[in-house]
């Protein structure tokens, strides 16, 4: 019975440690890809966000405008 058991407890151990390392490895992955978005996406001297008019697509549309951020001081709405 103990022969049996024993290899049995092992090996359901190495899978949930297995899975364990698993999981671990691809947190660090998308931790590390959404730190490295957010850096290219924010302007540290500045203080703001920067956000793509859709020129870098090859869109050559002059009308609309670079949003570079948004500041407190200035309404998001002018009714």
């Amino acid at each position: 019975m103990a022969a049996v058991v024993v290899p049995v407890l092992f090996l359901l151990l190495l899978g949930v440690c297995g899975g364990l390392v698993a999981l671990y490895l691809r947190h660090r992955r998308l931790q590390n890809n959404f730190t490295a978005f957010a850096n290219s996406h924010y302007n540290s001297r500045l203080g703001s966000a920067i956000f793509s008019s859709g020129d870098d697509l090859g869109d050559d549309d002059e009308d609309d405008p670079m949003i570079s951020g948004f500041s407190d001081d200035v309404p998001m709405v002018i009714a």
